[in-house]
């Protein structure tokens, strides 16, 4: 399954003009189509998705899927626009992802000179890929367990790509641990 590379950097602004976002995914996603069309047995691909704007993401996804094959989506863990993956926003997207059938891949892209890491770890580059990897899909996974993304959405299929896994039963168990004492909270 092709991911895209540059795809990772082109859409990692906040404040992108939506119709922008839009046309950067829509040329990514039928030129790959046009790739793997050389080989549509062995190469298969999912679609870049333009996150600036939900309602654009849900007309986007289906197109790609029906009219030209894609097999899930690639999205960043980041949060984009101020929405992060457990907020109600992204809620049509989820169901899309279901109703289709298809996975939602999150994948950080550190070589992009718009990385939310870059606040943390200047432009050193190591740093920001050792850390962003990680930390990006920990605190994706956290929102969207905590934040009842995999209880209201169970044929949601979603992988944290590129981000090996040996960090996942910490977490779960952290999540674990912290539920009793934690559960009653309110967010003030």
């Amino acid at each position: 399954v092709l991911y895209p590379t540059q795809g990772l950097s082109y859409l990692a602004r906040d404040g992108m003009d939506p119709h922008l976002s839009l046309a950067i995914c829509q040329a990514y996603n039928n030129w790959i189509y046009e790739f793997t069309e050389y080989s549509p047995d062995r190469l298969k691909w999912v679609a870049l998705l333009p996150l600036h704007d939900v309602n654009l993401a849900c007309l986007e996804l289906p197109r790609c899927v029906n009219e030209l094959g894609a097999v899930g989506s690639m999205v960043r863990p980041n949060r984009i626009n101020g929405h992060f993956w457990h907020s109600n926003y992204w809620n049509s997207l989820f169901a899309l992802h279901e109703e289709l059938d298809v996975t939602m891949g999150f994948h950080e892209g550190t070589g992009a000179h718009y990385s939310h890491m870059n606040v943390l770890y200047g432009e050193n580059r190591f740093y920001r890929h050792v850390a962003s990897h990680w930390i990006e899909m920990q605190q994706c996974m956290i929102a969207m367990i905590i934040g009842g993304v995999v209880e209201f959405y169970p044929k949601l299929r979603v992988g944290y790509l590129e981000a090996q896994n040996s960090w996942v039963p910490g977490i779960l168990t952290r999540i674990e641990w912290a539920y009793p004492q934690c559960r009653d909270s309110r967010a003030s």
